[in-house]
């Protein structure tokens, strides 16, 4: 038990360095090229990604170490030693919905025992067939498995069930079903395998490819080696334009997409003030008042009466209510 968070840890520890070294910008587009079956002609290819600075991951069943046409001990350290990744696939390629709880956890746990023993990370792992249940999923991470690969859930060549995202998402929403391409089949050529990659670069995310044989008419899940070679070499400058590729533990370290802040809702406009309620607007005095009787009249308002507009209001003489004839006869005087 002690050994093996040991080994997961270090995988750990491992991957995040490389993934430090091959980060790829915030929300671009991440790509990891996978292997399954632990196929000796797998071996050539691995040394030609390697060669293009294209790391890989490779899924290997413990029980094939070694047996005819597949990976040995020596060929999984030489991958190890090359920069590519080792996860688990179960040790008979077992189709884990048809299992019981105890032999999933034999066909998981044990196999990834065995891989550590190899020295292999066995950080991630893949489900045979793609097929999964959630009982396996559960014991896959109680194993001290960090995610697992499906097979699908994304757009391919030959289509997919339903509507089909062109990449997965960094982080991935559920890291025990991480969406891939289905399996790569003979039929798909080198100008599929770029509209893939275009595609995933158009929305961002992380584009999982799963190969199987490389080889010549070979056999239905098979890649010509003459395209792989091809599509790497086209692959590899991308980095330029922000498509990095990386094994599966180190795109599970790359940070997620950054979310632009929302805009601010416009400022309310400021109502005007509103005029009191029950009170009449005041009216305007007169720009002057000249006489007593522009001074009595009552259409004038009474605070106007006194003075208009600050100017004090003018002091009539008594002579001032004389009539006509009076005030003509004083003059005679």
């Amino acid at each position: 038990m002690h050994g093996r968070y040991l080994g997961a840890l270090w995988a750990l520890a491992a991957a995040l360095a490389a993934a430090l070294l091959l980060a790829a910008p915030a929300g671009a587009t991440v790509v990891s090229l996978t292997f399954d079956d632990a196929f000796a002609d797998q071996m050539p290819a691995a040394s030609m990604l390697g060669a293009a600075g294209l790391p890989a991951t490779f899924f290997v069943m413990s029980s094939a170490v070694g047996q005819t046409g597949h990976l040995t001990a020596a060929d999984l350290a030489a991958l190890k030693a090359a920069g590519h990744e080792i996860g688990g696939h179960t040790l008979d390629h077992a189709d884990l919905p048809t299992l019981g709880p105890d032999d999933q956890r034999h066909e998981i746990c044990d196999d990834r025992q065995a891989l550590l023993a190899l020295g292999t990370q066995a950080a991630v792992f893949a489900y045979p067939y793609g097929h999964f249940d959630a009982s396996a999923q559960a014991i896959a991470r109680s194993c001290g498995y960090t995610a697992a690969r499906e097979s699908g859930g994304l757009a391919a060549p030959g289509g997919c069930w339903g509507p089909c995202p062109a990449a997965e998402t960094l982080p991935p929403a559920d890291p025990f079903a991480i969406r891939s391409a289905a399996s790569i089949k003979s039929t798909v050529g080198l100008a599929d395998l770029q509209q893939l990659v275009l595609s995933a670069e158009a929305t961002g995310g992380w584009l999982t490819l799963t190969f199987h044989h490389v080889c010549t008419d070979c056999g239905t899940y098979a890649t010509d080696p003459s395209v792989l070679a091809a599509f790497a070499a086209w692959l590899a400058p991308r980095r330029a334009s922000g498509t990095a590729v990386l094994t599966m533990s180190q795109a599970l370290l790359q940070p997620a997409a950054p979310v632009a802040p929302a805009a601010e809702p416009p400022a309310a406009p400021v109502p005007a003030p509103a005029a009191p309620v029950g009170r009449r607007p005041r009216r305007r005095c007169p720009a002057a008042v000249t006489s007593h009787r522009h001074r009595r009249s009552h259409h004038v308002p009474a605070r106007c009466r006194a003075g208009a507009r600050g100017v004090r209001a003018r002091r009539w003489p008594a002579t001032t209510y004389l009539t006509s004839t009076a005030r003509s006869a004083a003059a005679r005087h």
